[in-house]
């Protein structure tokens, strides 16, 4: 959920001024040690909570962006926010979006911070407006309705020095309200009563256990310590973990690893579970400081995907910083932060540039490009044009899409696509294939026309993997009128966007003398269709039409289905 839209911070710490728009639902920020990434994150934290770290408050001398030394009398830290807190506001939520904005969403939060003349300590100004205006003050007698709506949206900031174990202890409460507030209302204290609570504690902590036991850890049960009778006049809250056949320990008592897999996901099932904050709450907000902290590279994958998957629901937003490449591939964008004598320099880049950044600084290691972002299954196409469309395809679908989509240029920047060299690279790095988990197959998707005999040879490099597989497209599913010999996946295009590229590019488009003897209506020569490949698809940019590529979107599903067949030599029906 994308509560925040956009982002601008002046003067706090190292970053002087920072303007982000477009901010995602997940945001990886990475960039060297002391370069300002956890500043962006500290400066949220105060606008929503009202202290730089949990339990630090804000000190204008030291916190005021003052690079020269000059000791201003005046000094004066801002943040601003545009935000969206969806539909279904309550009543009470409502109102200062319809009294202060006019009733439209997203909104402007500014936070203006500033020294008072006379107590000498930090004032706050509050604006709020309709976003892309200049907000006005917020006035005494409206400042709690704006108040209540921020606070409708939980602000979790959690730095890179909270062990997981802290974070665990820190909800005991709030995982008891949760537990008593399924239970309901009891007359009395009863066996019966006792069941319900066992089994109300069964079913809170349902989705944890199942998100654990897809770990690396093989874990098989989260549980609740709870009460063996009304006798236990103390319940001492406990979260307990079992693994394999063993008897169930002491959540605290496994190790960091698997304990911040579990806070994660204790954290999610709460903050999605909204009725303990009797239906008020939209959801949260994540600032988390490097998580893959305490994690080795098998849950690093793990959480990076759980982070990402967390994202996509309507409760939750995630900002975080790291060091690491798994984190950084689970966004299109990410930020980057770099620094210049005292000053941050802040921007959004796509997720590509942003990795070769990252690994050009040494703020990460080298990692394998087949190892690169969450170990989600890849799909493998033989060049841009074709990731391109197929992204295109997806988003058109509204169909989720299972993989990563990478050419061969993302994963070589030397290779220009084409069979031969996918082969070339899936022999050479054979063992960087064979490690990558059976759950993460590498799925090659060929041109339609490639020979069986090429095919057979991709799959043969791709052995090295048991569940890794290669596929042609589909020839059924070519556009009908198309004709036959029309290669790669301008054969999926409509004939409406061809006849267009005939007027628009100077397309050559060749017809049958009798199309209904034919069987065709149109078609271009691979020879032109080679030359003008590069227009061609600038024109699909630009006329940015999805009746262009329908015929591609109606093979989504069967693209998905690969992964249900992969490494069994069969295709999907």
């Amino acid at each position: 959920m994308q509560f925040i839209r956009a982002i601008r911070i002046n003067d706090f710490r190292s970053l002087p001024k920072v303007e982000l728009a477009d901010v995602d639902n997940i945001v990886p920020i990475t960039g060297p040690n002391g370069s300002g990434k956890s500043n962006l994150l500290r400066a949220l934290n105060l606008f929503f909570n009202g202290e730089v770290e949990n339990g630090v408050a804000l000190d204008l001398s030291r916190d005021y962006h003052d690079p020269e030394q000059k000791r201003k009398t005046k000094k004066v830290i801002e943040v601003h926010l545009d935000m969206d807190f969806g539909t279904g506001l309550r009543a009470d939520l409502q109102q200062p979006i319809l009294k202060l904005a006019g009733g439209g969403q997203p909104v402007t939060i500014r936070k203006r911070w500033l020294l008072d003349t006379v107590t000498r300590e930090p004032t706050v100004e509050l604006r709020f407006g309709s976003a892309g205006t200049e907000p006005p003050v917020v006035g005494d007698e409206d400042r709690a309705l704006v108040e209540r709506l921020l606070g409708s949206v939980r602000f979790r900031y959690i730095s890179n020095h909270v062990h997981p174990t802290t974070l665990l202890r820190s909800e005991e409460d709030n995982i008891r309200r949760e537990l008593f507030r399924r239970l309901g209302k009891s007359p009395s204290f009863s066996t019966e009563q006792i069941d319900k609570i066992r089994e109300a504690a069964g079913s809170l902590m349902g989705t944890v256990t199942n998100e654990l036991k897809g770990s690396a850890a093989r874990v098989s049960n989260v549980q609740l310590g709870t009460p063996k009778d009304w006798g236990e006049l103390l319940w001492v809250f406990g979260l307990q973990m079992q693994t394999g056949s063993a008897a169930g320990r002491e959540a605290v008592l496994h190790g960091s690893g698997i304990q911040s897999i579990l806070a994660y996901a204790v954290l999610h099932m709460l903050d999605t579970s909204l009725g303990s904050e009797f239906g008020w709450r939209r959801g949260a907000i994540w600032a988390v400081e490097e998580p893959e902290s305490f994690l080795h590279a098998d849950l690093q994958a793990q959480l990076a995907e759980s982070l990402s998957r967390y994202s996509n629901s309507d409760r939750l937003q995630i900002l975080f910083t790291t060091h690491n490449t798994a984190f950084l591939g689970v966004a299109e964008t990410g930020v980057a932060v770099g620094m210049q004598d005292t000053t941050s320099d802040v921007a959004t880049i796509p997720r590509a540039p942003l990795i070769d950044a990252a690994l050009a600084s040494g703020v990460t290691p080298y990692t394998h490009p087949l190892h690169v972002g969450p170990l989600k299954p890849l799909l493998l196409v033989e060049g841009r044009d074709d990731r391109e469309l197929i992204s295109r395809a997806y988003a058109d679908s509204g169909e989720a899409c299972p993989y990563v989509i990478k050419a061969m240029e993302d994963l070589e920047k030397t290779t220009t696509g084409g069979v031969e060299q996918i082969i070339s690279y899936l022999k050479g790095n054979a063992s960087a294939l064979r490690a990558r988990p059976t759950a993460s197959p590498v799925i090659v998707l060929l041109d339609h026309e490639v020979s069986d005999g090429k095919q057979g040879r991709v799959q043969k490099a791709l052995d090295q993997h048991p569940t890794s597989g290669c596929y042609l497209m589909p020839k059924a599913e070519r556009t009908p009128g198309l004709k036959a010999d029309m290669p790669g996946i301008e054969a999926y295009l409509s004939l409406d966007f061809y006849r267009d590229a005939e007027t628009s590019i100077g397309l050559t488009v060749v017809s049958p003398g009798d199309p209904a003897a034919a069987g065709w209506e149109l078609g271009v020569e691979k020879a032109e269709l080679g030359s003008q490949k590069k227009n061609i698809h600038q024109l699909l940019q630009d006329r940015d039409d999805e009746s262009d590529i329908a015929q591609l979107t109606k093979v989504v599903p069967w693209i998905s289905r690969l992964l249900i067949t992969a490494g069994q030599g069969t295709l999907p029906v």
